[in-house]
């Protein structure tokens, strides 16, 4: 199966490319972080196959109310019923990092269809991801089952609650 590169740490292979083989092993090996990806369907949309954001310094959340934060949007297909998902996650400077975190259809966003998910994961616990990488945080995801009627616009979210840390970038992807 083909991969796409969604963050090389080392800077070698930018966010985009397509690998497999050999290179996907090379870069796991060296904690690139990839995510499954249908090749065809980035030839049909700028957001089809894969989206990736940046929130810069990153996106805070409420340690006690959950909500949906990180908002992303990709052209997704009916007939493709995988999505899969990772989020790059830092600690604040100060405090005990906690919370949990998932992905989630935000079906609040602006002309989106209806869509649903649904995982058989438990969301990422932050208290129980360990020490921080040698970049200073977490990287995280899964894959969750995707149904739509329609092909179109599919709003997601990272939806949960973070206490002392945030999301920098979060990346979906479609395949069968």
């Amino acid at each position: 199966m083909k991969q796409i590169v969604v963050w090389d740490p080392t800077g070698e292979h930018p966010d985009g490319d397509i690998v497999d083989g050999n290179r996907v092993n090379v870069l796991v090996a060296r904690k690139a972080v990839l995510l499954p990806v249908d090749p065809d369907l980035l030839k049909h949309h700028g957001a089809g196959g894969w989206v990736k954001r940046a929130w810069g310094k990153g996106v805070a959340y409420d340690a006690l109310a959950t909500r949906h934060g990180c908002p992303m949007v990709m052209h997704a297909e009916r007939d493709r019923t995988t999505v899969h998902w990772c989020a790059r996650v830092a600690p604040e400077p100060s405090g005990q990092p906690l919370g949990r975190i998932r992905l989630a259809v935000g079906s609040g966003q602006v002309d989106t269809i209806a869509a649903g998910i649904r995982s058989d994961e438990s969301p990422i616990i932050v208290e129980k991801l360990g020490e921080t990488d040698k970049w200073g945080g977490w990287t995280v995801g899964g894959k969750v089952r995707f149904t739509s009627h329609l092909s179109g616009f599919v709003g997601f979210s990272l939806y949960g609650t973070l206490g002392s840390c945030r999301v920098l970038w979060a990346a979906v992807s479609q395949t069968k």
